[in-house]
This record gives C-alpha cells, structure tokens and sequence, in this order.
C-alpha cells in the first residue's frame, strides 16, 4: 500500500501546512452544517500542496461521503448532465451528508467531451451542497466560468520543514530508520510536493539494502529473474534513480534475456501496459496507479520468462539514453537559434524550429552562410551547431551538402 495513502490525514489538524486555508475549510463546512448555503470552494495550488487530502480530511472529519465529480464519456453526457442536477440540488440520495469533489477541474478540458468545464460551471450555480473544485492556477483561463460561482482557497508549497516533520513520524512508524540528513535531502529535493516526497520515502527505503547497495545491471536482473511475485515487492517503487530510467532498461534488454518469441511478445506487452500506467499518473495526478505499474512492469516482464534462456546475458546501456546523450549539443544548438528565428517569422520556437532544415539548405547555397549570420545574427559557433560542422569548416566554406534538382525526363 502506498504510504501516501496510508498516512493519509483523518483530520483537518493533520494536514500539514496551509493552516489558515484549512481553517477556513472547517468553518465553511460549518455553515454548511448549520443550514447556511456557502459558495462552492474553489483550491488552487501546486501539486502535493495538500488540496485533495484536506478536502478527504474534512469528510473524514465531520463524516461525510466523498462523491466523486468526474468528466463523462461521450455518451453519457446527458446522464452525467442529469444526475448532478440532481446531487448539487440535494434531492439525489445521500445528498444531505455528500461532500462533492471535482479534482483537477483545470484539466477537463482534456476531456473528449467539447465544453465539459463549462457544462459543470452552469450546474454548480445553483448548488445546495457542499462542493470544492481542485486546479493548479487559479488565473487559468479555463477557470474563468468557475471563479463567479467559486470561493477561491490557496494552498500553498509545503515548506521543509513541514515535510521534513511529517517525512520522520512515517520513518519512525515504519521503523526505516532514517537519518535526519536523509529526511532533510528528500524534503528539499521535493520542492513543496509532500505527496511525491512520501513516494520518496517509501522508494528510497535505506534500510533495507535492496537497492542502494545493487549496481543498476544487478536490478535489471532481478527485474527479469525473480523467482516469485513476493520477492519483487522490495523494487516495485525505487529500483533507480527514476522509473523511467528502469522502464529504458527493462525495454532494451528484453529482448536479449527472452529469446522466444512468444514470451517476448507478453513482457513486450506487460511493459506497454506499465507505461500506459505511468502515463494516467501524470494525466489524472493519481499514484494509486503506481501499484499496478510497478506491478506489471517488474513481476509482469519477470512471469512471462517460461522458456528460460541458458547461460549468461551481457545487458546493455539504453539506446534511447546514448542517443540523447550524443545529440545533446546538436538539440541545444537547434533550441537556441530557434529563439533567435521565431520574432523575424512570427513565429513560436516550436514552430521556428520546423524551419531548421530551410536554413541549412540555405546555408549550403553560394553566400548563404554569410546572409543567415547577417540576418538572423547567428554566430559561427551557432550556426556550425546547426549545421553538425565544425567552426573551421565553416570558415572554409564547407557548409554541406549542396541542394540538387532533379531533372525532368524529357518525353
């Protein structure tokens, strides 16, 4: 289970930082429990600031039910549409003890349902329950139909030492026995996101020597040869400096540890599916996913190894990482001319970065160098950058390949 969620405050008390926010959290509900109708709140901050647990915290505190608000599908909008009428105006079942939350509410317009944000906007109007809407910014331009009808709260950055008190009472309970230096590293390297410094916590487990005493081959191994599902509980959350970096690992050297080709195609597969995980996490800011990635991308690759393969296997370095690595300075030198080309084009960087090719071949024509320098005030080592040669060749005049024609066959 993840410590996020077991830890997960019970009560408004518990919720670390924010504490005026909170306490006006508390007496919004109140109202609420006293017969006066209250705006619907509005919490905006960044991630791992402690909007969804306080929201959780307050219905845990005055034993509300939690109802989820969610995007629809296509067709299931008028449904959608019809039976949150129904809960905002109290008349749905369980209305009187409901606490509604709509989370990420900056984000719906994500949703394949065109103008969701705004059909939602139109039913918490008249809403006589008590309703919070979660987002990042409040000065979000998709807001802008919430904020008339909303009671804007912020929630700020977690400082350290918030984080670094809550960080040491989950280590002392879970006996991991941390140092205070350890805790203090997480806590800053987290930037105000308690949520993903708990994630931290339980990743980095430092004692238990699983990890931090095995060479990233020797994790991969164990990702491809554990023998049972229990003995990769130990790797499921931390086994290197990023899951993304594993998930390289695991896909590169697949291949060479499955040699059937049946059994590649699964693990092929179960690592698709812990991607396509990964990906829900960072869409929806849900780490209850997290389980199941790691899950499927560890014990799922390690089960479909039926047919074992004899004899030692040299891993490898991800192809992906060395090819970043290689052309690192190359996409340096992309990005900053594309800075210099997007105000002469009208352009974004983005799209002025689409224009690179044009320019190389018109530094390939006669005097083309000289006028791209003049014009968009390139320096040599700029524009060599751009070209993938060197600033003496360019001084030589060896810009690359000349632009060729082709010639019409004649009839």
């Amino acid at each position: 289970m993840l410590f996020s969620e077991k830890y997960a405050p019970k009560k408004l008390s518990a919720v670390a930082g924010n504490k005026e926010t909170v306490s006006r959290m508390r007496q919004w509900a109140l109202q609420f429990s006293l017969g006066k109708k209250q705006k619907p709140l509005l919490l905006f901050g960044p991630q791992g600031s402690g909007k969804s647990a306080a929201a959780q915290a307050l219905s845990s505190e005055l034993g509300l039910q939690i109802t989820q608000i969610l995007p629809p599908q296509k067709e299931e909008v008028s449904r959608w549409e019809r039976r949150t009428a129904e809960l905002f105006a109290g008349s749905a079942l369980f209305a009187s003890s409901a606490l509604a939350i709509a989370d990420d509410v900056d984000t719906w317009h994500l949703s394949k349902v065109r103008g969701i944000g705004a059909k939602l906007a139109a039913l918490i109007k008249d809403c006589r329950i008590p309703l919070i809407l979660t987002a990042k910014d409040r000065y979000d331009r998709r807001l802008s139909p919430f904020r008339a009808y909303c009671e804007p709260l912020q929630f700020k950055a977690i400082n350290d030492a918030d984080i670094s008190s809550a960080l040491s009472e989950i280590s002392g309970k879970e006996g991991m026995g941390y140092d205070t230096n350890s805790i203090k590293q997480i806590a800053f390297s987290c930037k105000g996101d308690l949520r993903a410094a708990i994630n931290d916590l339980q990743a980095r487990n430092f004692s238990s020597s699983r990890d931090s005493e095995k060479k990233q081959f020797e994790i991969v191994k164990l990702c491809f040869r554990s023998p049972t599902y229990k003995s990769t509980k130990g790797l499921s959350l931390g086994s290197l400096a990023e899951r993304g970096t594993l998930k390289l690992y695991v896909c590169e050297n697949t291949p060479a540890e499955l040699s059937n080709k049946e059994d590649l195609s699964r693990a092929l597969s179960r690592l698709s599916r812990a991607d396509i995980f990964d990906g829900r996490i960072m869409r929806r800011q849900y780490w209850g996913f997290l389980r199941y990635s790691s899950d499927l991308l560890i014990w799922g690759v390690s089960s479909e190894r039926r047919h074992p393969k004899a004899g030692f296997v040299s891993y490898g370095f991800p192809t992906y990482i060395a090819k970043m690595g290689a052309s690192k300075s190359m996409r340096a030198a992309y990005k900053h001319a594309a800075k210099k080309i997007s105000p002469l084009t009208h352009t974004t960087t983005k799209t002025a970065r689409s224009y690179i090719p044009l320019i190389r071949m018109q530094a390939a024509v006669e005097g083309g160098a000289k006028f791209l320098m003049d014009f968009y005030k390139f320096g040599e080592d700029e524009l060599s950058g751009i070209l993938g040669i060197s600033p003496d060749s360019l001084k030589n005049g060896k810009t690359g390949k000349k632009p060729t024609t082709k010639k019409k066959k004649e009839a």
